[in-house]
């Protein structure tokens, strides 16, 4: 079992003990309609006069919950990686979205998506979804005071306290485990950031003030993830925060003694260029980590600690040419010391600030930079949030800019962990996800692709959070013994859904579109029957068969390959018309199996279509017509046996268009055999339309009788 599936294991477990405070969400005997979204916890029941017309959501990943309504459900859904069991009809009305899929347990019961319904999942409908579950913790010798992923999420830095032991670590990650790839020594100064290039493996670190250097350049190896120093500087007190400018030239650095601010030219080798050094009015110090860049690269936010009457809250101008840094706009931010501030990456003029005292505590301006001229700028309060935050250290914007994740102190009366959403279009901070992690956390971080987030405390522990959309991304739902019925075409987008026991696919004759990172999975003994439908998109493992015992039963249905596809398992069975188009792509038969055109059942080869007979063994008799009335058609399609040869007997063969017969056989043992030579019960049928022109080439026999 590797770690993912032990966690989930384990966090679904931790979950049935919830199942304690189970309830019913309505009731049996009374309608009860929810206009507003419902969450559903573990092992929660949608009693059967509950009327969801607000939709639902699960609370977190791997949990289940029952669906056991008579009414049908408005509004969003989110399975959010959680199993939904069917005792009644899940049917969705229009204005509905499944904007995150799970686990579904069917016992035989129908999921019916309405005629708005065009994108399965359609998340974009789903808001702004910041959840995430906690995916391992690494335990440290003390302290963790700043934590950074690389821009290629391959190695996590780690800087630490002073404790005898190495202060500066660097681990691989490889999106299940930490790997200690190197570490070093510091004492007995505390490394207090670290921070990656955006583009290489440059390493910045600062530490506290000592006698000599208190700013680092490191390399890592791409490889062994082992540390060489590049280039080393002194800043005079402690090198309390750095930032990247975000083509990763220029790395600026806040200290905690005049000056308070420089910035450094970077070479691509990540040497250290001739300094600027600006020097804040006032006795101040640049408060820990609390730099950051505009998207941009023409702003940077700078917190200061409390240092008399002036402005603690600083966005500076940026000239790359001249590598100056011009005060653009202050806020006084209530004479509070600021603890944290990060630009949000997509609304580019957003900026998050967290603050030691005061109220509110977490606050969102909008920057106007006027031009960009000296004290041209303004910052103006857009959003806050008044919840009793203690003493929030790190706050910082997922890569969407549609989440505000920020650690804070243990006060014993609120979580330490939140992660908060924002809807930019209206300024407004929503109700956080929170984890009580019982210590100060004092090292926050975003990966860069943003699926995970890191945090470090003062108790020495790393954890690392994935998203739910992260961990949808990586699994295969079980949807067993259901039926999906579908009133619209609908693409299938970036999941898996395996379909487990009995399962129904009714397109009421309309298209699902698979684009390339979603897969529709057969599981291991069982039988998916695609009725009505025409499938868009169709090439290797975008329809997945587990092993030999997986079946695929077709009834009216349209499969268009837009590249080839290879069947290696499983088998198929044609219970209507099976319509095969996608010119110029080849459907390889490369199973052991008996596949079977049924009574009435057609396989339809249309215009350019190869159907290449490639069976790992030696038997001639794997694709089988067992009645009459079973039917291959060649409308201007080929047919191709390798040596193994192939027999077709007891239906029909069409042929139409400009269609080819090819056999590899040099000898009869080799050869399409039309027939069997033995009962003229077994004759196969030929029909040559008019018009039709036949190409026949290699071993091909006539063995009817």
């Amino acid at each position: 079992m590797n770690i993912k599936s032990t966690f989930i294991l384990v966090f679904f477990c931790i979950h049935i003990q919830l199942s304690l405070h189970a309830v019913d969400i309505g009731s049996d005997t009374a309608v009860t309609r929810f206009n507003t979204q419902q969450i559903l916890l573990n092992g929660d029941r949608v009693a059967g006069f509950a009327a969801l017309q607000g939709g639902f959501i699960f609370s977190t990943a791997g949990i289940s919950a029952t669906w056991d309504t008579f009414f049908e459900v408005t509004g969003n859904v989110d399975l959010s990686a959680s199993t939904l069991i069917l005792n009644r009809d899940l049917i969705f009305r229009d204005v509905s979205n499944l904007v995150g899929i799970g686990h579904i347990t069917g016992n035989g019961h129908a999921i019916e998506f309405s005629s708005t319904m065009t994108c399965i999942p359609n998340m974009a409908a789903g808001g702004t979804d910041c959840r995430v579950e906690e995916l391992l913790q690494s335990t440290q010798a003390t302290t963790v005071n700043s934590v950074d992923f690389s821009y290629d999420g391959k190695f996590l830095a780690v800087g630490l306290n002073s404790s005898g032991s190495n202060e500066l670590l660097i681990y691989a990650f490889n999106g299940a485990t930490l790997t200690l790839k190197d570490s070093l020594n510091t004492s007995p100064q505390d490394v207090i950031t670290v921070r990656w290039h955006p583009s290489k493996l440059l390493l910045a670190v600062g530490r506290t003030s000592a006698v000599g250097a208190d700013l680092f350049m490191y390399s890592v190896n791409a490889t062994t993830g082992v540390l060489s120093l590049v280039d080393s500087s002194d800043v005079g007190g402690d090198a309390a925060a750095t930032a990247w400018h975000p083509n990763g030239n220029f790395l600026v650095v806040g200290t905690t003694v005049n000056p308070e601010l420089y910035v450094y030219p970077v070479n691509m080798g990540g040497t250290f260029g001739t300094r600027q050094s600006f020097d804040v009015t006032g006795s101040r110090a640049v408060y820990r980590q609390a730099i950051s860049w505009k998207v941009t690269g023409n702003s940077i936010a700078v917190g200061f600690t409390v240092g008399g009457s002036f402005d603690e809250l600083r966005v500076y101008s940026f000239s790359s040419t001249t590598t100056m840094l011009t005060l653009n706009a202050i806020n006084p931010v209530d004479n509070n010391t600021v603890t944290s501030v990060s630009w949000n990456p997509v609304a580019t003029d957003l900026l998050a600030v967290t603050l030691l005292g005061g109220n509110p505590r977490l606050r969102v301006f909008s920057h106007n930079d006027g031009g960009g001229g000296p004290s041209a700028g303004t910052l103006t309060l857009v959003a806050s949030q008044a919840e009793n935050l203690n003493q929030p250290n790190r706050v910082q914007w997922n890569v969407t800019g549609d989440c505000l994740a920020l650690g804070k102190n243990n006060n014993g009366l609120t979580t330490e962990f939140k992660i908060f959403p924002y809807l930019t279009a209206s300024n407004t901070i929503g109700m956080p996800e929170e984890f009580e992690i019982s210590s100060n956390v004092l090292a926050l971080r975003w990966s860069y692709n943003g699926q995970y987030v890191v945090i470090g405390d003062n108790s020495g522990i790393v954890r690392i959070y994935e998203t739910i959309d992260k961990l949808a991304s990586e699994l295969c739902f079980n949807w067993s013994n259901v039926n999906v019925v579908l009133n619209s075409n609908v693409s299938f987008k970036d999941r898996c859904i395996a379909f487990v026991g009995q399962s129904m696919i009714d397109g009421r004759g309309h298209c699902l579109t698979l684009n390339p990172t979603s897969t529709l999975r057969i599981a291991a003994n069982s039988g998916l029957l695609m009725e009505n439908i025409i499938i868009k998109g169709i090439s290797d493992h975008r329809i997945d068969f587990i092993d030999n015992s997986s079946t695929v039963s077709l009834k009216n249905v349209t499969w268009i390959l837009d590249d080839d596809f290879t069947m290696t398992l499983g088998k198929f069975d044609v219970l209507g018309s099976f319509d095969v188009q996608g010119e110029n792509n080849t459907f390889n038969y490369n199973t052991t199996q008996v596949s079977r055109i049924l009574s009435n059942g057609e396989l339809f080869l249309d215009e350019g279509v190869i159907f290449n007979y490639v069976p790992p063994i030696a038997n001639s008799a794997l694709l089988k017509l067992t009645e009459e009335t079973s039917k291959l058609v060649l409308n201007s399609a080929t047919l191709h046996s390798t040596t193994t040869g192939l027999q077709l007997d007891t239906g029909i063969l069409e042929i139409g268009g400009l269609s080819k017969i090819i056999s590899d056989g040099t000898v009869a043992s080799q050869a399409i055999k039309l027939g069997n030579g033995v009962s003229s019960a077994n004759n196969l049928t030929i029909h040559v339309l008019p018009a039709a022109n036949v190409e026949l080439k290699g071993y091909i026999l006539d063995k009817n009788v």
